[in-house]
């Protein structure tokens, strides 16, 4: 039970970090170029864009993170 303890113990800090270095989030955005696909890391750090879902995926496997749609 102690895992779970520390889990509701967690500051905001230790929760924005949780998953940074695994997660990607793909999310969809529209800007002057059109439509575009922005991965982030799990912390809000902007990765990349890529021009369609699919290269968003796959670029995020490339660099070990695993993507998560956000929308």
């Amino acid at each position: 039970m102690q895992y779970i303890d520390d889990l509701r113990n967690l500051s905001a800090q230790d929760f924005a970090e949780l998953g940074a270095d695994e997660v990607a989030y793909i999310k969809l955005i529209s800007d002057a170029e059109g439509e575009q696909y922005l991965i982030c890391a799990g912390d809000g750090r902007e990765i990349a864009v890529a021009e369609d879902y699919e290269t968003a995926t796959l670029a995020a496997h490339h660099y070990d993170y695993m993507p998560v749609w956000l929308h």
